[in-house]
Parts: structure tokens; sequence; C-alpha cells
């Protein structure tokens, strides 16, 4: 049986107490028995003490109408929706552990996009908070070739000095976000320096990581370094059979960037054929399927006759995985993302995890004025039969931002007097249809 702080002191306390002493330590005895209820109260109490009362925030007196947590893609188009909106950059916090682009920025810069220039160019230049900072990097985009795929490094530059200029406007703050709590009608959020920001509104933006599996291997790769070129080529050796996870437009390009690699072996594991975005005539013909320099690739070396004698593609079934895993020396899982971990959440003294909070696509809700953005929180369409397709680029996050911005910006003004905390849950559920 394990006992708690609490449970040892009630018992010193008890021990003390009862133990008979002379009566001119009564008093004494008295003192020490309600110190140490008052120590054991402190302490167990301290999840339903505001965790404002244990720490300092940068300022106490100024509360900030809208915190975007994350900078990469979503927490970028966030930033931008609010100046374009005309809200005061001072009363706008950002908070991002590096402000590089995200996992966007730091990991794949050298994948080949699967967007075209001119199309970038214009969903970039098309925002007026974006196309205020005339970024060098953007003019640079417009001026490639308009039908050529380029490494996403030509998309990221752009981005990166447009994160630099907001950085510069609106208040910035380097550092990771460990838990938030909501009560007294404002968000408080904790950094993990011990410093927090309170907020009326909060947007998350915190992006998604490589999903992994369990399979059995030696080595595995992680996706960021695969999608690498040059990672990838330190981590791979000529005598090495290496495992490819998925069929989809990751696996695609490790496939194409394996290949060039002085390997040994490929081997393909995968669960549906190659699906197309657009035929070869350029019509569009399946919106889930690859495209770009990576569909260019896969009809060339993975259709009809395989030009890549070093590649096998075969079914992902258990009898194939006991068959051709055990001669692999390293795997590579390429089987899509999923959400990154948000901080831990609580909602007037009510602790939330993440299989708890729910999201709302239609309203980009998740709470009381806590509202998500990005590939973590994406908007979808339905196409065909049961059919749903997740809308995760960045033109995806403006047009999603764009339709939803009035409904947050009504339930930041709902909810932005005082009011008792029994309201706030009724209100709240108001806004949370649109």
């Amino acid at each position: 049986m394990k006992y708690s702080s609490s449970d040892w002191i009630f018992g010193m306390a008890f021990f003390i107490f009862f133990t008979p002493l002379k009566r001119r330590f009564f008093w004494k005895k008295l003192l020490l028995f309600f110190s140490i209820i008052f120590s054991s109260f402190f302490f167990s109490c301290q999840h339903i003490i505001p965790e404002s009362l244990f720490c300092t925030c940068n300022n106490d007196s100024f509360v900030y109408e809208w915190v975007v947590i994350g900078a990469g893609v979503g927490g970028i188009v966030a930033i931008g929706k609010l100046i374009d909106m005309g809200f005061n950059l001072k009363s706008i916090a950002w908070v991002d552990q590096h402000f590089s682009v995200g996992r966007l920025g730091e990991f794949y810069g050298l994948v080949p996009a699967n967007v075209m220039n001119g199309k970038f160019y214009t969903i970039l230049n098309n925002q007026k908070s974006f196309r205020d900072v005339h970024s060098n990097a953007l003019n640079h985009l417009g001026s490639l070739p308009k039908n050529d795929f380029s490494p996403l490094n030509e998309v990221i530059a752009p981005l990166q000095e447009i994160t630099n200029d907001f950085m510069q406007r609106v208040n910035a703050f380097k550092g990771t976000v460990v838990s938030m709590h909501f009560y007294g009608n404002r968000w408080h959020i904790f950094f993990d320096n011990g410093d927090c920001i309170i907020a009326k509104s909060v947007i998350l933006a915190t992006g998604s990581k490589p999903r992994e599996l369990e399979y059995p291997a030696s080595t595995v790769i992680p996706l960021d370094y695969a999608l690498n070129k040059n990672l990838l080529k330190e981590l791979v050796k000529p005598d090495d059979t290496v495992a490819v996870v998925g069929g989809s437009h990751s696996a695609i390009l490790v496939l194409m960037f394996l290949n060039e690699l002085p390997v040994k072996k490929i081997i393909n594991f995968y669960l549906s054929p190659i699906v197309y975005a657009f035929d070869e005539e350029g019509n569009r013909d399946n919106p889930m399927g690859i495209k770009g320099i990576a569909a260019q690739w896969a009809r060339k070396y993975l259709n009809g006759e395989n030009n890549a004698p070093k590649i096998l593609r075969i079914f992902n079934s258990a009898n194939n995985r006991e068959k051709y895993l055990s001669s692999c020396d390293k795997i590579i899982y390429a089987v899509g993302f999923i959400p990154r971990h948000i901080p831990t959440i609580s909602i007037n003294n009510e602790e939330f995890d993440e299989s708890q909070l729910s999201f709302d696509p239609q309203s980009g809700t998740i709470g009381p004025r806590l509202f998500g953005i990005g590939i973590a929180f994406p908007d979808f369409t339905i196409e065909g039969p049961g059919i749903m397709i997740y809308k995760i680029g960045i033109e995806d996050f403006i047009e999603y931002i764009n339709e939803r911005m009035a409904f947050w910006c009504r339930c930041h003004e709902m909810l932005s007097e005082d009011m008792p905390n029994s309201s706030i849950k009724k209100i709240a559920d108001r806004c949370v249809v649109m």
C-alpha cells in the first residue's frame, strides 16, 4: 500500500496530538498540530487552488486579446489573419519554441513540393499581411517557372521572412507551453520555465508528427530524416536492406530518395495500389492520389515495367512481414501523421486529457474561446461514398480561418465581459454551434 504526503502528515499530527505530554507543553503541541494540518491542506489542495497563485506572470495587469500557440504554417496563417482584421498588435501574443516554420522548416526543405511554384506564389501574395512584408524570398518564388515543382525550401524561405516580420510586430515568446487553465473567465498559459501569460482567447496551431508502428526491425529511421536526402544518405549503408512501410505521397518520396542511394535492396510494404491525383493527360482523377514529382517518378519507375530493380513492392500482410522483415536492416514508417502532444488543459478546475477534448471542425472550437487550426485540427470534405479528404495545405488553412474567424470573434466578444463561472459553460456551448 502506498501513502501520499498528506497521509503521512495527518499521521504525524494524530501521533503528536494524542501522545501524552505534560500540561505545560499543551499549547505548543496544539500549535504544532494545527501547523501540520494547515500544511497538509496546502499540499493536498494545490490542484484546487488556481495555479496563478504559485507562479509569477510576465505582467499580472495585462490580458492579451489573442494568443496563438505554434509557428508552423497554421500559426503563421492565424497571426496573419489577426493582423489583417486590425486587432491591436500589442494585444496579440505568439508562442513557439523556435519560430522556424515548424516541422516543415526544420526537416522538409528538400522535399519536392506537390504544388506548382505559380500557385504557391499566388496563395501567399493574396494575403495582405504576407504581401505587406515585402519579402525578397516571396519575390524570388514569383520569378521561378510557374509550372515547375520546386523543393519546399522555396516556400519555406518567404514563410520564414514573414515569421520574422510578424515577430517584430506582435509579442513573441520563445518557449514551450506545458499547461493552460481557464478560470476567472481567462486563459492562464504556463511555460516550461514557470512564466505565464493571460489571454481572453487562444488559437492552438500545435502541428503534427509522423506516425510510427512497432514492427520488428533492427533500426528505425524517422520519417523526418528519411525525407531529407542529405540526412538519409548518412543513415544507410551500401549493404543495407531497407523496409519502407506505406504507399502514399511520403512513402513514394522515400522510395525515390533511397533508389538514388547505394543500398542493396528496398522492400516496400503497401496496403493499397498507387493512386494518382491526375491522369496522364492532366485531368483530375482522384483527390486522394499522389501528385507532382512523386507522381511523375512513380509512373516511370513503379508502374508497368519496373525500372527500379532494387525495389520490391509487396502487400503488407502478416505473412509477408514475417517472411521479409527479418532480412531488413533498417525500417522507415511512412504511414501518415498524428497530432503532436498539446498542453495540459483544465477548465474551471476540471482537467482534460487529449482524448477527452472534442474538436469541432465545423466551428474550429475546442473549448471556451479555445480554437484550433492547422494539420492537427484540419477541415475535411467528403468526396464520393465515404471518402473523407483532409484539407491540410496552406491554401486550405487560409480558407479555413477565413470561414471561421468571424464566428471566433463573436465567441471572443460574448465571453469577454466579466461573468460568473456558472455562466461560462452555457455561453461557450452556444459558441460551439455555428
